[in-house]
């Protein structure tokens, strides 16, 4: 038979299977009290920060059966504010179920009477996170009176306390929970070894302790005890609270007795690590003890799980020796007594062989450390006496420099259970690693200029080079190789390098780099390290390193050639001297002394004397951009610039591939000078037509007077500016004629035209003066001013009236007198006045005789209608009823001219009319 066998803590409900999991308790005849118990709790949601509160309780059942507490009530207590306590009721979940007796034969020879009842309770609750957590607690009295190891058991109760961490700790917790149960009994004067150990949900670090078990009341009296001896309540509720912690302890019988001797000195030990339990009770009886594991997060611990348990030891059968248990190790195995000395990177079996000489079967166990960590050995169980166990175990480097312990456990299964075993034990020495430096290195192409350790490239020229790293050490496993590339001073990358390792051998891994330099890499210096790792070797002695250097040296960039060709333009070696106004140009030349791929330019003009230049900037254009940049300059001053020096500075720019920039520059002075400026020449003459007289025309003082009128300037670069206003010679006064001014030249350097107006009538018989300012304005002095004066004397004109006749159509005559006879229609004629003294006359007419009034004839008067201006037409119209028949009337039409500033005479025209 061979049995897979793994280690203690990787198995959970599994150590001694053979064990009834149940507390011992007391013999027959003891009262019905509490034997065993145990509280815990789970994280049941951790949004909603709900627990389950569980307490399993144990009690003899085999005299008389007391009912169990339902509900028992449960106390909170705030760790921050005890005095806020709440108190929560928890049901017993179903009936109380027997627990199996343990039925070992082989112990005492017959079946032992013994009756034990589980009952379990449990209570949901919500409990916000508040900062320290909660303590919750349940406590009963009273314990058996026959116990050896207290004093006055009867009057001693118990207490059952968790804790809940606040959330600056732990987030809803889960407690740690025991994985086995105690056998029912053990055998006096025998050795007896038990996996108390626990699980962790949360996977936080355990360790195990003996424990001093509480009573039922606290360190102030409140919670149960006996109501006998002292008046006290066995029952924690509303009316009988339970106080906060800290708790009272269990009073020990002896000072024999304490919590890490329940049973007498020497007589019990626990692993703190493991959980394995050892008792070694002398005498028979009944003990207390009590039994803990903590749980570590972080270094803190957030919690504690005390089962508190009643042991029965009894006498049992005599027990057989232990059996004989030994190990044997490899011929090629490094040994020193029994000591395995390895590698850090070995692997080692040895076995362990368990012989019972009564030739009954027997059992081994694991019960080191590491056999439940995450390096655990392997185990190989094979027969049952002699048991064969292989134990292998593979090391690794973080166990360098350190020794292990490997404890095997075997027993006779004939024996009580777990009773009088023998144990055997191996050291494994790890060893430090030995040094497995790779051997690592590179090689340049011949030719390079700069040492062994540094290679020069040429910006987009390729350059490659080898490197090697070897296993010189002979460690098994693969040869790895690595490598990167960083800027000094900058960060890792920014080379695109070619790698070519060959990794045909793994023992040696040649490799090959090639690296062609871009625009980005030029000038900067570069780092490459290669590492050689053997990952089968321990670190830091199985890697090595080396490094070189790659330099990228600058592109050649010489400055290009830059000129000026300052022809024709008057100038004195750099210095250009211009006039305002005058435009100056000139070339400028940038020749590349190195194959570009662009030439470019900037310049900078600035007056020389720190103020703003002002005016206009220079404006540059390409000429030409072929075989070299070719601009044309130019500059237009202005009188903002007039008698200071400017400098304009030029510069060439040759653009290599890379855009790296090579400069030269040049500077071309400018001196702006004034120009001289003469006054201009004002003048007038008169026009053919006029009665002129001196300077002065005569006009009558509502007609046209004109003259002609020239403004010269015999300077350069000059605008002509003319004013033209009129004033009343006798007082000075300004007067506000409409002048029309016509142009009949136009130029930089002369105005030339004729001013007309028409003096109003009001100054007839004064004399205006029509005064001509001129200026030029359009040079960089003080505008020089002229003036001219022309008189103009207005008379009072002549005003001849104007004629007048009648058209009368086909209106029938005699005599020169109309004659019709009313028929219901108007007979009209056409009168037309007209001014032969000028077409601008301004002429009038109307009805001068009754017969136009509007009552003539009931509101029958003749119409007139007027229409023209020169000449003027009348038309007029009348309708004569049977009331006029045998009269005669005469319709009187006057007119006269009123455009002048003296009325003409008035004249009149008269038809008659004979109404037959």
């Amino acid at each position: 038979m061979r049995i897979e066998f793994k280690a203690l803590h990787t198995l959970r409900g599994k150590l001694f299977i053979f064990a009834s999991f149940m507390l011992l308790l007391n013999i027959p005849l003891q009262a019905t009290h509490i034997v065993g118990a145990e509280m815990w709790y789970e994280c049941q949601s951790v949004a909603q920060n709900r627990y389950v509160i569980n307490l399993r309780m144990f009690r003899d059942c085999l005299t008389g059966q007391a009912d169990y507490d339902n509900p028992i009530s449960i106390f909170v207590f705030p760790r921050n504010n005890p005095a806020a306590a709440q108190v929560f009721e928890a049901n017993l979940q179903g009936l109380p179920s027997p627990v199996p007796a343990t039925t070992w034969s082989q112990c005492v020879g017959t079946t032992y009477p013994l009756c034990v009842e589980e009952g379990l309770y449990a209570r949901i609750l919500t409990l916000p996170p508040v900062i320290g957590g909660y303590d919750i607690g349940w406590a009963r009295c009273c314990r058996n009176q026959n116990i050896d190891n207290l004093f006055l058991p009867l009057n001693q109760g118990v207490t059952f306390l968790v804790h809940i961490p606040g959330p600056e700790l732990a987030v809803c917790n889960s407690m740690p929970t025991f994985d086995n149960i105690l056998p029912t009994y053990i055998c006096a004067g025998e050795d007896f070894y038990f996996d108390h150990s626990a699980t962790d949900l949360d996977g936080d670090s355990l360790v195990y302790e003996l424990s001093h078990p509480f009573d039922g009341l606290n360190l102030n009296g409140l919670g149960a005890g006996n109501a006998m001896p002292g008046a006290n309540n066995p029952v924690v509720n509303l009316a009988n609270p339970m106080g906060p912690p800290p708790y009272r302890l269990v009073t020990y019988s002896s000072a024999a007795f304490n919590a890490q001797n329940p049973f007498g000195p020497n007589s019990a030990f626990i692993d703190r690590a493991t959980g394995l339990l050892r008792f070694s009770p002398p005498q028979v009886g009944v003990y207390v003890v009590a039994i803990s594991v903590l749980e570590y997060r972080n270094g803190v611990l957030i919690s504690e799980n005390k089962r508190d348990v009643q042991v029965h030891v009894v006498q049992c059968l005599p027990q057989n020796d232990p059996p004989v248990i030994s190990h044997t190790f490899s011929p090629s195995d490094i040994v020193s007594g029994d000591t395995l000395i390895i590698s850090s990177i070995d692997t080692t079996c040895y076995r362990v062989t368990v012989l019972d000489s009564n030739g009954n079967p027997v059992q081994a166990q694991p019960v080191s450390v590491i056999f439940s960590g995450p390096d655990a050995p392997t185990v190989t169980i094979q027969g049952n006496n002699p048991l064969e166990m292989d134990i292998c175990w593979n090391s690794d480097c973080d166990f360098a420099g350190t020794t292990i312990e490997l404890i095997i456990m075997g027993w006779d299964l004939a024996n009580c259970p777990v009773h009088n075993p023998a144990f055997d034990t191996v050291y494994i020495r790890i060893e430090p690693p030995r040094d497995a430096y790779p051997s690592i290195g590179h090689q340049l192409p011949p030719g390079n200029p700069s040492g062994p350790d540094t290679l020069l490239i040429d910006y987009n020229n390729q350059a490659c080079w080898t490197g090697w790293v070897a296993d010189t050490a002979n460690i098994d496993g693969a040869l790895q190789h690595s490598y990167i590339i960083e800027e000094v001073g900058g960060s890792p990358g920014g080379a695109s390098l070619v790698v070519l390792p060959d990794l045909s051998n793994p023992d040696s891994i040649p490799v090959s780099f090639c690296w062609t330099p871009g625009c980005d890499n030029i000038e900067k210096l570069y780092r490459l390290i290669q590492t050689g790792l053997l990952p089968n070797a321990c670190p830091p002695t199985n890697q090595s390193r080396d490094t070189m250097y790659i330099y990228i040296p600058p592109i050649p960039n010489p400055p290009p050639v830059v000129g000026t060709d300052l022809s024709g333009n008057l100038f004195s070696n750099d210095t250009i001297f211009v006039d305002v106004h005058d435009s100056l140009c000139f070339l400028f030349t940038v020749n590349d002394t190195f194959p570009a791929n662009t030439l470019d330019y900037e310049f900078n003009f600035a007056a020389t004397d720190g103020q703003p230049a002002g005016g206009f900037q220079p404006t540059i254009s390409v000429v030409s951009n072929q075989d070299s940049l070719v601009l044309e300059v130019c500059w237009y001053p202005t009188c903002s610039n007039v008698n200071r020096n400017f400098l304009l500075e030029l510069t060439g720019i040759q653009v290599n591939e890379c855009d790296q920039e090579g400069r030269a520059q040049d500077t071309v002075w400018f001196v702006v000078r004034d120009i001289v400026n003469p006054p201009p020449v004002i003048s007038h003459s008169f026009l053919p037509g006029f009665n002129v007289d001196g300077d002065t025309i005569i006009v009558a003082a509502d007609s046209l007077a004109c003259f002609a009128f020239a403004l010269r300037d015999s300077g350069m670069n000059t605008f002509l500016d003319l004013d033209v206003y009129t004033e009343l010679l006798s007082t000075n006064d300004s007067t506000f004629h409409q002048l029309e001014i016509t142009l009949t030249d136009s130029s930089d350097t002369l105005l030339a035209g004729e001013i007309c107006f028409v003096p109003d009538c009001e100054f007839m018989d004064e004399t205006l003066r029509v005064i001509l300012v001129g200026r030029d304005t359009f040079d960089c002095s003080t505008a020089n001013w002229v003036y001219d004066t022309v008189y103009v004397r207005a008379i009072e004109p002549q005003n001849n009236p104007p004629e007048i006749q009648h058209f009368l159509g086909n209106l029938p005559q005699s005599g020169g007198v109309v004659e019709v006879t009313p028929n219901g229609e108007p007979f009209c004629y056409q009168i037309v006045l007209s001014d032969p003294d000028s077409s601008f006359a301004d002429l009038s007419a109307v009805g001068t005789s009754y017969i136009f009034d509007s009552w003539f004839r009931y509101g029958n008067p003749a119409e007139v209608t007027i229409t023209g201006t020169n000449p003027l037409f009348i038309n007029v119209c009348w309708n004569p009823s049977c009331y006029d028949s045998g009269e005669e009337f005469d319709l009187v039409i006057c007119g006269r001219d009123s455009s002048r500033c003296v009325l003409s005479d008035q004249v009149c025209d008269t038809v008659r009319f004979r109404i037959l």
